[in-house]
């Protein structure tokens, strides 16, 4: 019994532990530095689409469909 509430007590302080709230998250640190210092990316490369390339093609129309 007293290792099943040992158990018990651990999952529940762990569940308590772990509820963080969202606005204490600080998301894309060091963003701001983006802005003064771009980067350039270099004009001569090539896109290939090779053998085993994962690809997502979507058409959309803004046209009625007619049957």
């Amino acid at each position: 019994m007293k290792y099943i509430s040992k158990i018990l007590l651990a999952v529940i302080l762990v569940g308590l532990v772990s509820c963080v709230p969202s606005k204490k998250m600080v998301y894309l640190q060091g963003a701001d530095g983006l802005e003064q210092s771009p980067q350039t990316i270099a004009q001569d490369y090539e896109l290939k689409i090779v053998p085993d390339d994962q690809l997502l093609i979507t058409v959309s129309s803004k046209g009625n469909i007619q049957q």
